[in-house]
């Protein structure tokens, strides 16, 4: 957690609180951050206050991974109801697991409420998770896991949603063709304010420049939202994903990343670990100043 903070510093316009009243302030540039007296990047009065005052909060919570009395903590994920809401919790473990091992199968089922995840019905809620992978958990650090799970019914029957059953079907089936898949995912992140609903780097009135300059862009004035891409691409690449690369697209804030190639079921099990992977940076680095990704964020998917 604390690298990603640091890789954060600066990434947002600092905000400070007066009253009731927000006042945003960009630090001042000229050919970069302007250096303080003591020869460290200039931080604003508002921002600097924002970020002690969550660093004093997490440093109260954030114990190191060492001290956690010999257990681990894995973060099971899974998909919700409506295939894209994807849903986690955590259960702790008096063993260690090696992510991208047969060790996953050590790990215990699980179950959750499925009548508040548009799963099941109230009379007969309860949902099933059978851990699928392991990946190191970027977050919490240490030994901590993220395990991707997928969800079956009391009787062990794959729910209708689990879509990654029928496809590790087909895959063991082909497997001897040893098929290779490649996705690129764009998102676009926007800000979370109910008075400024349009993407990140968009002016407050008015649109954006036409496309041309954004796609691949490089500078503070095109790659809108760099910290956030290169924050999650950094958790990737620790986590275990076999991610590929990252590039700005055609519009402000838009970007993609892609995954592969990769052999058969791990396409679809790190594309989804992927997406989980850019919602804790983005609440993380923004100091306040809070960027998220859009309900739409993830309307294009290619294969490669």
């Amino acid at each position: 957690l604390s690298s990603t903070q640091s890789l954060a510093m600066g990434a947002c316009n600092s905000t400070t609180n007066s009253g009731s009243k927000s006042v945003s302030r960009a630090p001042p540039r000229e050919n970069g951050d302007s250096p303080s007296k003591n020869g460290e990047a200039y931080v604003p009065p508002g921002q600097k206050y924002v970020q002690d005052k969550k660093k004093k909060a997490m440093g109260n919570v954030m114990i190191a991974p060492e001290e956690l009395n010999g257990k681990i903590i894995a973060e099971y994920i899974w998909l919700g109801g409506s295939l894209w809401d994807l849903r986690s919790k955590s259960r702790t473990l008096d063993f260690k697991v090696k992510p991208g091992t047969e060790d996953v199968k050590k790990l215990p089922e699980w179950n959750y409420d499925g009548s508040s995840t548009g799963q099941a019905p109230g009379n007969n809620s309860e949902v099933m998770i059978r851990p699928r992978r392991i990946y190191r958990d970027p977050f919490r650090k240490g030994d901590n896991v993220i395990v991707l799970c997928d969800a079956y019914d009391s009787l062990g029957i794959p729910l209708p949603t689990n879509h990654r059953a029928a496809c590790m079907e087909a895959m063991e089936k082909f497997k001897t063709h040893e098929p290779w898949f490649g996705l690129e995912q764009e998102y676009t992140m926007f800000h979370d304010k109910p008075y400024q609903t349009k993407p990140l780097g968009f002016p407050k009135t008015g649109f954006a420049q036409s496309q041309g300059q954004y796609y691949c862009g490089v500078g503070t004035g095109n790659a809108k939202g760099r910290e956030l891409a290169e924050a999650h691409l950094r958790c990737c690449l620790y986590a275990g994903v076999k991610i590929s690369g990252i590039n700005a697209e055609v519009m402000p804030s838009q970007w993609e990343f892609q995954i592969g190639p990769c052999e058969g079921i791990r396409m679809g099990d790190d594309l989804w670990f992927a997406r989980f992977e850019k919602t804790p940076p983005a609440y993380i680095l923004c100091h306040g100043d809070r960027t998220t990704l859009h309900d739409d964020a993830y309307v294009r998917c290619f294969t490669y």
